[in-house]
């Protein structure tokens, strides 16, 4: 019998986070644990401004109104993963750094190719990790924070619960954000679900989202090598 993995991620990226793991032979359970949704940001910001764009999720770049887009599509965007990259490329930016790791390693990647005292615009989650912008401000440069979408709790009745584990146990779970693990450990301590995490393995991206889990899960969560998607799921495939 394969082994269920449940993916608490907001759509699109949980369905294509499943197709991953069931690539590598697993079951998935799909639960997204919240939705993303846009903001109105106001006005798109004169460019003139502005001289880079900071983007921490490929979010930003799904709600982010078209008209601040091309506004600032001449501006050099810094990235954190390939995948955000690649999608500032596919919205029209042409000058685009992908930085791997944290928020905190993006800005050590802008220090080293912007001028200090550089006005970075952030395009932002409502919900975010705390330190970027304080990173950038140590550093020496102006930033502005524009907040484009925010992540939502999805709430769901037990009973929808009970059903869709269908009584059977949870054996994986990455944890890919420190929101997702706040909602995750309200759902692994429901009594009535207690038999389908009693043994599941939480796989995490940093240190911060594990430290979440522990009072809950204890030694059952473990952390990948690097803060990517990837190295989580090298990490949930070792333990095959």
């Amino acid at each position: 019998m394969k082994r269920r993995v449940l993916v608490t991620r907001p759509v699109p990226g949980a369905s294509e986070t499943a197709a991953r793991l069931e690539a590598l032979g697993f079951e998935t359970v799909v639960l997204p644990l919240t939705h993303i949704v846009p903001l109105d940001a106001g006005p798109a910001p004169d460019p003139h401004t502005v001289d880079a764009v900071a983007v921490t999720s490929v979010n930003a770049l799904r709600h982010a109104s078209a008209a601040m887009l091309a506004a600032l599509s001449a501006k050099p965007v810094f990235a954190v993963g390939d995948a955000t990259a690649e999608a500032a490329r596919q919205s029209g930016f042409a000058f685009v750094t992908s930085a791997a790791g944290t928020a905190i390693d993006l800005a050590a990647a802008i220090e080293t190719r912007m001028p200090i005292r550089s006005h970075i615009l952030h395009l932002a989650g409502r919900e975010r990790t705390g330190g970027f912008a304080e990173a950038l401000y140590d550093r020496g440069f102006s930033v502005r924070v524009t907040e484009v979408y925010g992540a939502e709790k999805v709430s769901y009745i037990t009973d929808f619960l009970i059903e869709t584990f269908a009584g059977r146990p949870i054996w994986g779970c990455p944890v890919l954000s420190t929101r997702g693990a706040v909602f995750l450990n309200e759902l692994v301590a429901n009594r009535e679900l207690s038999h389908t995490f009693e043994e599941t393995r939480f796989f995490c991206i940093s240190r911060k989202v594990a430290r979440v889990l522990k009072p809950t899960v204890g030694d059952r969560a473990s952390v990948s090598d690097e803060p990517t998607e990837d190295s989580v799921m090298v990490l949930l495939s070792s333990q095959r």
